[in-house]
């Protein structure tokens, strides 16, 4: 399963998103972005995961 990771830099305030296979990297960038002071992480999954799976 694909996941994406998206957080704020804190240096400017841009948005980053991060792809990652499967849900232990996943949780380990999320991780490593909230350590790096990186604001409004989110874990979700990839939008075209869901789509293969309703179909």
């Amino acid at each position: 399963m694909i996941f994406h990771i998206r957080g704020t830099d804190p240096r400017n305030s841009e948005q980053v998103v991060y792809e990652c296979v499967g849900f232990p990297m996943a949780h380990a960038k999320a991780a490593e972005l909230r350590m790096s002071g990186f604001k409004d992480v989110v874990t979700s999954v990839a939008a075209h995961e869901m789509e293969q799976r309703t179909t």
